[in-house]
């Protein structure tokens, strides 16, 4: 233990140092007075901060000069001076004439940087926040004692265990923060630097926020103004040094929450130039697409937290956090689980919280102690047989539970999906581009190779011409595979037009924009299935598209998925073949004298079309419900229940014929590779 000689404010004995945050060092110290740990931050005061204790109101808060400014680049008698320009006075003698060349005591602690986190944290009393128990000034040095909290910060947790991090786990801390903010809210205190730097989980899962050291006291319409903050956590307001209120805080927890769930944050960058262009122009991944079974509306619950202008923002951080938990997972068991990636980061035993004993190579073996994802999965493994992820990992993915616990389970499982729009894997990803280049390039051919005036322009080079659009459209959609769908019918309904059958042509220009712009930007999978119909249906196979809707695609996705399908099948098959099951592409490709209008009308009035229809969307429906629970049995009679309405509807009003016998086919592939 250290001399006495050694001891802070002559009682804290020095344990060592913590790290450095919010204008000065934390040190970890033993208070033998109430015997356990305290965090001393040590914060140094500079003259002008012995200065800045003497000034009245909030022109210390406001001022704020650079070191330059201190050091003479602008003269004191300039910097000193009050809103009118006289100069302050103190006791009778102009500021200016104040010389600082010895030690002089500070007599007002109101206008310290970092002791502003004194003043308002203390205000604070709840166990999602780091207490602070009190204060001290000696000679230049300015001491905040506050709650030890043995942990780790968010920041390692997003770093060294990112591929162990679960849903659960992510609205455990979503909910302690957003707590400790609502809280601070309702005492007129804002935080305005929440970042992973500030948020440390004990070793018992519980999140806690720290470091008020940017925080001021909101007046009285509840708004303040700061010059601090951290790039990439800071929204505009902040950068500009308005007026912040609640939304500030709001806006650095839809940061911090979007890091936590796609791994990534796309706002911190080099300076506040490029910070501010990142926050008007990000290109945002959906975080709904990182997830699996993660529903697509906490998309736009983060993106209104996120927006610029935080009039656009949630009311509150609590306004927030209730939207945000309508589709997060289970805090208790995210704290759960937090609790053992922390023992393990501290190597400490989860169930004793001791450090676990070392032994000697040479006299003991070994303990037999299984890798923290085998504990993570027996704690959850005890309350569902599938698995402990609930749903965040592929089946495939999971560790057997009839094999035993053993550390022979994989020790860096891959917890957080890729971002291959629901396909998983490099392979998965490679596909799908590849299939979005085919079915865009291949859609776009035929309307190029349909529109008047392309032969007319080029002659003997249309074939050439049409050839490199088509390739042009399939490279943009390998690259970006959701616009695929969009770009390649948009430009099938304006061959349709051009052929003078404009409504045929807006029907399916209209229903594919709406339809993408409500769920077909999402990913390659929307933009693929929707792609599928005239791409399989070239050859008979159009009812394999509500299949592929169904099994890939969540449930209210999939239904408007298939309603897409189903115009397209109207409008392919009033090319010439008058069937919704196929369009027949060698014998109807050159559409350009088929009476396209008169075609359709004929189908829409028959009643075996609107069957049809309603088999594809029932039997999507089955498909889609199925797929919520990952079972091969469900999946295998979910598949022979959608068979079956696709085969009633497509036979209610119609004989078989060849189109129906390759849905069939289709089909039962499908049965038996599920089974298999």
């Amino acid at each position: 233990m250290a001399r006495a000689n050694n001891l802070i404010l002559d009682r804290y004995e020095p344990i060592g140092t913590a790290g450095v945050g919010g204008f000065g060092t934390v040190q970890i110290a033993w208070d033998p007075r109430i015997q356990r740990k305290v965090a001393i931050k040590t914060i140094k005061l500079t003259e002008l901060d012995a200065y800045r204790a003497y000034l009245p109101g909030a022109q210390a808060v406001s001022a704020s000069p650079t070191a330059d400014r201190w050091h003479g680049a602008i003269p004191w008698d300039e910097y000193l001076q009050d809103e009118q320009g006289a100069a302050v006075e103190f006791g009778g003698y102009p500021a200016a004439h104040l010389e600082f060349d010895e030690p002089d005591p500070v007599r007002s602690l109101s206008h310290l940087p970092g002791l502003d986190e004194a003043r308002t944290a203390a205000m604070l009393q709840d166990p999602r926040i780091v207490t602070v128990y009190d204060f001290e000034v000696r000679d230049r040095m300015a001491y905040l004692i506050m709650e030890y909290v043995e942990g780790i910060t968010l920041t390692q947790l997003l770093a060294d265990y990112s591929s162990y991090l679960s849903i659960d786990m992510v609205t455990s801390v979503f909910d302690s923060v957003a707590g400790a903010l609502t809280v601070a809210h309702k005492a007129g205190v804002l935080h305005l630097d929440i970042k992973p730097d500030n948020i440390i989980i004990n070793a018992q899962g519980q999140a806690k926020v720290t470091d008020f050291g940017l925080a001021t006291l909101a007046d009285a319409s509840g708004v303040g103004t700061t010059g601090g903050g951290t790039i990439g956590y800071m929204p505009l307001e902040q950068m500009r040094r308005e007026h912040l209120d609640v939304r500030t805080d709001e806006w650095s927890l839809a940061a911090v929450a979007y890091e936590m769930l796609t791994g990534d944050n796309p706002f911190r960058v080099s300076g506040l130039e490029q910070a501010e262009a990142a926050i008007e122009e990000a290109e945002l991944v959906l975080p709904s697409l990182c997830w699996n079974g993660l529903d697509n509306q906490i998309d736009d619950v983060m993106f209104y937290a996120l927006d610029p202008d935080r009039e656009e923002r949630y009311a509150s951080v609590a306004d927030f956090a209730e939207e945000m938990n309508k589709f997060l997972g289970d805090a208790a068991k995210g704290q759960e689980q937090l609790s053992l990636v922390v023992a393990d980061a501290l190597g400490l035993d989860e169930e004793s919280g001791q450090p676990i004993q070392e032994w000697d190579d040479e006299t003991a073996e070994e303990p037999q102690r299984p890798g923290l994802f085998t504990r993570l999965f027996e704690k959850m493994g005890n309350e569902a047989e599938d698995g402990f992820d609930d749903g965040n990992m592929q089946a495939s993915d999971r560790p057997s539970l009839a094999r035993g616990r053993q550390e022979t389970v994989d020790e860096t499982p891959a917890r957080r999906q890729p971002l291959v729009k629901r396909f998983e894997g490099i392979v998965s990803n490679i596909l799908a581009r590849v299939f979005a280049a085919l079915g865009s390039g291949f859609v776009t051919w035929v309307a190029l190779a349909n529109l008047p005036f392309i032969p007319a322009a080029f002659n003997a080079g249309t074939a050439f011409v049409v050839t490199v659009g088509a390739a042009i459209v399939a490279a943009i959609a390998a690259i970006v595979p959701f616009v695929a769908s969009l770009v390649a019918l948009e430009i099938m309904g304006l061959a349709i037009v051009a052929c003078g059958h404009p409504l045929v042509g807006l029907l399916l220009m209209v229903v594919t924009a709406a339809w993408w712009v409500v769920v077909g930007r999402e990913g390659a999978a929307p933009s693929n299935v929707a792609l599928s119909l005239p791409l399989l249906g070239s050859i008979g196979g159009s009812s394999a598209a509500p299949f592929l809707s169904g099994i890939s695609l969540r449930l209210p996705v999939a239904l408007l998925t298939t309603v897409l399908v189903a115009v397209e099948a109207l409008v392919f098959g009033s090319l010439g073949s008058s069937s919704l099951l196929g369009w027949d592409v060698l014998s109807n490709w050159d559409f350009g004298r088929t009476d396209i209008t008169r075609n359709l009308v004929v189908l829409v009035k028959r009643a075996s079309t609107w069957a049809t229809i309603g088999g594809w969307l029932s039997a999507t429906l089955v498909l889609a419900l199925v797929r919520m629970r990952d079972s091969r049995l469900l999946t295998v009679v979910g598949l022979a229940v959608a068979l079956v309405l696709v085969l009633v509807g497509s036979l209610a009003f119609a004989d078989p014929t060849p189109q129906l016998i390759v849905t069939v086919i289709l089909a039962v592939a499908a049965l038996i590779a599920a089974f298999v």
